[in-house]
């Protein structure tokens, strides 16, 4: 690097004035205030952590307490086995769960699934549940919620599931 280029770099330069070296230092002041209180808070954090380690040493030392018996088991098992449970299947969709215990029964719920099952052509007056398929015009539709209305007439209920075909020619001329 030549002398010339060495004294533009050092024009370039801002003078250090005592103005800049107050601030420089207030900034380096106020950082080092901010480390000691950091430094205080951890140290009062440690501190606090002694404390619960002594009172866990404490209640670790101690005999424990026991809680009040149980219910008695039968033949040394508590509660319900699988043994004890009933599957029963309700409907085409459905099923129940069921606690025996001697002659004791507990329905314990029923379970209901929305299973694709086919129901024909689309009839008037029956209710048809979600899952369920018909055909209505020459197409397919699957059934989102329990209802009663025609397919295809603009009802969110059923979802076009196979559309018609175009009818084939009448075969003459093959």
């Amino acid at each position: 690097m030549t002398e010339a280029e060495v004294a533009a770099i050092v024009e370039g330069i801002a003078p250090i004035t005592a103005e800049a070296i107050q601030r420089a230092t207030a900034g380096l002041v106020q950082r080092q205030l901010m480390l000691e209180a950091e430094v205080a808070r951890l140290a009062a954090a440690a501190a606090d952590s002694g404390v619960l380690r002594e009172r866990v040493a404490t209640l670790e030392a101690r005999a424990p307490v026991p809680g009040p018996p149980g219910p008695a088991g039968r033949d040394g098992a508590d509660g319900v086995g699988f043994e004890d449970l009933g599957v029963a299947q309700t409907d085409e969709r459905s099923f129940t769960i069921t606690a025996v215990r001697g002659d004791r029964v507990k329905d314990i719920g029923t379970a209901r699934f929305a299973v694709a099952l086919y129901r024909g052509v689309w009839t008037e007056g029956r209710t048809y549940e979600p899952g369920d398929s018909v055909t209505w015009a020459g197409s397919e539709w699957h059934c989102q919620a329990s209802c009663a209305t025609k397919p295809g007439d603009g009802s969110k209920t059923w979802t076009l599931k196979v559309k018609r075909g175009r009818d084939g020619k009448d075969g003459k001329g093959a």
